[in-house]
């Protein structure tokens, strides 16, 4: 059962809400004027107004205040029959999610309960798949999730590589369920395949082609198409899939039959958008389009109250560290260091720790042992230029064959080398300093991906 706080000064008004909301939801009223605010740790929601007395003032903005104060995690929606901006910008600022405007409109009603409830499903999450941290920032990422959950418009999600998109893509996919669910790496679609993986092909479209095959979007129908790294798509492909969420048509390689599919389209790239967009590596349309709804994940670095937590959570979930338990001086330098790899290199690092730390407890110097494991096996595939013997030899250099097809052929030998010694192409782009995008981007156009 849901616990829903109603702080008013009328009466009436939470015996209202009482015969507005859904089932699973329980309603306990407030008049501050005549009662204390009772515990807001037993509560998951609250609807405040912003005039509690007959004095002049917005009273409900030091309520909004308090509740948050003592449950940060709490859904609080601000309320008044006041149409003042200034007010309702206040109440937001302070932490309220939303502001009704009274007499509450059922549907508005519902439609914040609705996201409500998917919020408090993240918050409840127990598997390893959730997302990690309750600061303030962690919070709002959630509620941006619950969010997108309701929205049938198409998804941004953007951040780092390691940052945590595909974590929130999957907690999309949770609240979605039971709807279908395709993933695709984009980058991993050879540009000349992108066409027939998404759209599908007809019998016969093309040589191998022996029968006929439904797309991707296909068979997300009702449901959810997520393409990851959708920063990797090439100009032509893209103005295919704008021409999808356009028209909400497909047409398979090969046939003149167009058919309309309903499908909700997610998409996570590794770079801001509007960046590649002003270098017009990014189609502006396409980029509005997929601006529908968005989710900025920000780095580790800029969410350090997570860090601890997190390397927490990552030590407890391995056999070998679930009962060790991290000193407050390596504490204070898992918070201070960058994080340049995200989650991903802390998920890494907390791992060997668990396996090579000698005694029950972390301490700063096995931290720093480990940073430095990481950081050697990184620089030691790195060239250095003022070593003897790493830089090519001029007499092995054949100039006739012209600038591109020399530098193609040392690439392929460095991809080849890259991917022999290294497990997966994350690792691999690790050590040579690429994002992993532009890894795969590359390992496409030599034909390396299996």
């Amino acid at each position: 059962m849901l616990r829903l706080l109603v702080v008013d000064d009328d009466a009436s008004i939470p015996e209202s809400i009482r015969l507005l909301v859904p089932d699973g939801w329980l309603v306990v009223s407030c008049d501050p004027s005549k009662n204390p605010l009772p515990n807001p740790c037993g509560f998951d929601a609250a609807i405040v107004d912003m005039h509690l007395t007959a004095q002049q003032g917005a009273e409900g903005i030091q309520v909004i205040r308090k509740l948050l104060s003592q449950n940060p995690a709490m859904a609080v929606l601000g309320a008044s029959g006041d149409s003042s901006i200034d007010l309702m910008s206040k109440a937001i600022s302070v932490g309220a999610q939303w502001f009704l405007a009274k007499p509450v409109n059922a549907n508005e009603l519902l439609s914040r309960l609705r996201f409500i409830e998917s919020y408090l499903k993240l918050l409840r999450y127990t598997d390893n798949n959730r997302w990690i941290g309750r600061s303030p920032v962690s919070l709002n990422i959630l509620r941006e999730i619950a969010l997108c959950s309701i929205d049938t418009r198409p998804t941004l999600i953007q951040g780092e590589s390691g940052a945590g998109k595909e974590v929130a893509a999957s907690l999309i996919r949770k609240l979605l369920e039971p709807k279908p669910w395709i993933s695709v790496n984009i980058a991993a679609i050879p540009d000349n395949l992108f066409e027939s993986e998404l759209f599908g092909h007809a019998k016969g479209a093309f040589t191998g082609a022996d029968q006929a095959r439904i797309g991707l979007i296909e068979a997300a129908r009702n449901g959810t198409i997520f393409l990851d790294e959708i920063e990797t798509l090439s100009l032509q492909n893209q103005a295919k899939l704008l021409r999808f969420l356009e028209t909400g048509e497909v047409r398979r390689v090969g046939s003149s039959a167009i058919t309309s599919i309903e499908c909700r389209v997610v998409v996570a790239s590794n770079i801001d958008l509007k960046t590649l967009v002003s270098e017009g590596r990014f189609r502006e349309d396409l980029y509005w389009r997929l601006y529908g709804s968005v989710i900025n994940i920000p780095s580790l670095r800029e969410r350090k109250p997570d860090i601890l937590e997190t390397a927490t959570f990552f030590l407890s979930r391995n056999k070998y560290g679930e009962s060790k338990v991290i000193t407050a001086e390596a504490a204070d330098f898992l918070e201070g260091h960058t994080w340049p790899g995200n989650v991903r290199e802390l998920r890494q690092v907390m791992d060997s720790l668990a396996r090579t730390s000698p005694l029950p407890f972390i301490r700063k110097v096995d931290v720093e042992a480990s940073l430095q494991k990481f950081s050697s096996a990184s620089n030691s595939s790195t060239c250095d230029q003022s070593s003897p013997g790493s830089q090519i030899e001029s007499s092995d250099i054949e100039l006739s064959e012209g600038y591109e097809r020399l530098i193609s052929k040392f690439e392929l030998s460095l991809f080849q080398k890259a991917l022999a010694t290294h497990q997966g192409v994350d690792e691999a782009a690790r050590t040579l300093g690429m994002s992993r995008s532009n890894l795969y981007k590359k390992l496409k156009r030599y034909s390396l991906l299996t």
